[in-house]
Formats: C-alpha cells, sequence, structure tokens
C-alpha cells in the first residue's frame, strides 16, 4: 500500500487551516504548484477528494474532515518523536511553541523568556497569545507545546502544574467610596457596578462569579479586550473592576488617579498553569519551567504586596 508522505499531511493540514493554497504554500515555504501537486497526489492515493477548490476560499469536503483530524494527529506524533531523539542525553534543542492568555502573558513572561533562552541555548521560543479555547485545542492538535493559563479548564490529555493561586484586587478611581477601606470583604461589592473583560477571555467569567457571589452588579454594556483598557475605563470613571495582582504594577501604578485595595482573607483570584501533551518526550523539561514560572509569580505577586 502507497501511503502520503508526512510532507503531504503537512501541506493538506496548511491548506485546511488557512483555507488557501497560496497561503499554506507560503507558510510550507514551498511553491503553490508543488504544494497542489503534492496535494493532489495524496488524494490519489487515499481515493478521496480532500478540498472543494472554490474562491475565495478553499474549504474541506466532509469526508475529509476526520482524515485531516487524523493527519493534524500523525504530524503531532511525527514530530514528537523527533523531540525524544532531540532530548536524548543532551539539553533540548529546535522550537518550544507556547501561548499564553491574554491576562496573564504579559506580566508573567518577562524576565522568564530571557532566564529561559540562558538555560536552554539551544531551544529557541515561539510565544504567541491565544484565548483560553483556541489555546486548548492548538496544544492538542500540536501547534502548541505549552500553555499558560487560568484553572479551571478540560484537561483531557494534558500534563497540568499548578503555579499558584494568584488573587484578585479592587481597582477604582480615586475618588470611590470603597477605597477609604484598608481591606475590603468580598460582599463590600454587593450593587457596585463592576467593568469587565468581553466575553471568550477567561477573566471575565472568573470575575462575573466574584460579582455573582458578592451580589455585585457587571456593566455588561461595557467590556474591556485587555487590562490595559480596562483600567482607561476606570481611569475615566466609568466603574470600578477586578485586576489580576501580578498586573498591578504595570497597568496601575503609572495612572495618577487609579487606586487598588486588597481583600481580606480568604480573597476572590485564580489559580495559574502551565500545561503540556501527556504524550509530549519534554515533560521533565518542562517540569523544570513551571518550578521557575511558580517561583517567578511568587516572587512577582510579593513584590505587588509589598508595594500596596
Amino acid at each position: 500500500m502507497n501511503l502520503p508522505t508526512l510532507r503531504q499531511l503537512e501541506y493538506i493540514v496548511a491548506v485546511a487551516e488557512l483555507g488557501h493554497f497560496g497561503h499554506a504554500a507560503a507558510r510550507c515555504a514551498v511553491s503553490q504548484p508543488a504544494l497542489s501537486r503534492q496535494i493532489q497526489e495524496a488524494e490519489g492515493l487515499l481515493g478521496v477528494t480532500l478540498f472543494e477548490r472554490t474562491r475565495p476560499r478553499t474549504l474541506v469536503t466532509p469526508e475529509a474532515a476526520p482524515l485531516i483530524a487524523r493527519a493534524r494527529q500523525i504530524l503531532t506524533l511525527a514530530r514528537e518523536l523527533a523531540e525524544a531523539a532531540a532530548c536524548t542525553g543532551k539539553e533540548p534543542a529546535g522550537d518550544v511553541a507556547l501561548a499564553a492568555i491574554p491576562t496573564v502573558g504579559p506580566y508573567l513572561l518577562p524576565g522568564m523568556l530571557a532566564r529561559w533562552r540562558d538555560e536552554l541555548p539551544l531551544a529557541r521560543f515561539i510565544v504567541s497569545e491565544q484565548r483560553t479555547l483556541p489555546l486548548l485545542t492548538a496544544l492538542r492538535t500540536g501547534q502548541l507545546d505549552l500553555g499558560l493559563l487560568a484553572l479551571p479548564f478540560e484537561d483531557e490529555g494534558l500534563e497540568v502544574a499548578s503555579l499558584g493561586f494568584e488573587p484578585f484586587v479592587f481597582v477604582a478611581r480615586d475618588d470611590h467610596a470603597l477605597l477609604a477601606r484598608e481591606r475590603l470583604q468580598a460582599l463590600a461589592l454587593a450593587d457596585e457596578p463592576l467593568l469587565l473583560m468581553e466575553e471568550g477571555h477567561c477573566l471575565g467569567d472568573q470575575a462575573l462569579e466574584v460579582c455573582a457571589s458578592a451580589g455585585a452588579q457587571a456593566r455588561l454594556d461595557l467590556r474591556a479586550a485587555s487590562l490595559g483598557m480596562l483600567v482607561c475605563m476606570v481611569e475615566s470613571g466609568l466603574g470600578a473592576t477586578l485586576l489580576p495582582a501580578s498586573a498591578l504594577q504595570r497597568e496601575v501604578m503609572a495612572s495618577s488617579r487609579v487606586v487598588a485595595r486588597r481583600f481580606a482573607a480568604p480573597p476572590p483570584g485564580r489559580e495559574l498553569a502551565l500545561a503540556w501533551r501527556i504524550s509530549s518526550p519534554r515533560g521533565p523539561i518542562f517540569r523544570r519551567l513551571a518550578a521557575g514560572l511558580r517561583a517567578h509569580l511568587a516572587a512577582l505577586l510579593g513584590a505587588a504586596e509589598a508595594s500596596n
């Protein structure tokens, strides 16, 4: 039996993801005619038409969808085979694709990436920002090696290393009545109109849970796409919000009108985690990275506590 090659599977998956032969050829660093020929050859070997060659977007045929899902799995296993060889008896080499959710990456990764480059000089970290659901999908399909995100999430097929608990902090403009208190009880938020992240950000969902338990009112008519915009909205007098403590130094300290107050114990918050596929041969290395992130988070939270 003649089988499609790994290269052909790579081309097929690229076209399926990008919906365009030209864009797929650019990603795979091959000419479009060569990519088209290889995919046609694979279709002949499989006896299945994989794509509807329409414009402006190429579509996956219904019968091809499960085959392309298997192709992704095969490519992931092939990459893990190469990674296992690279990890045998020496420091890890090659690309390490890491994605972080937007409310964690900008605050936890600075400083760590430079340290990892020093500790693992043969590895090349490729860093991106993604929301939780697409991040988990990319992690499971092998497009990512590591995910930096907040619990809870569906962890089937993943090894999850907890990095520690991060408290939320109440943030308001300096004329807000609740800022007169040294420490806040969560119930003090009752009837408080809180600004939240827009749908799709897990921080918004977590803040909604705090609102529900405290009787606070979420401002669903005003939602922010980033923590920076959330603080701008607070500074403009549109309402108060909750921020993760690690974001205080970058997002709040630079403002002359925005003030943070901590909650009395036990504060609301979230658990951060680093996740990777259980099947990854780089598991021991990723556990080392998780240990470094755990210590880094503790140091960041300690510094934020001392400055507020």
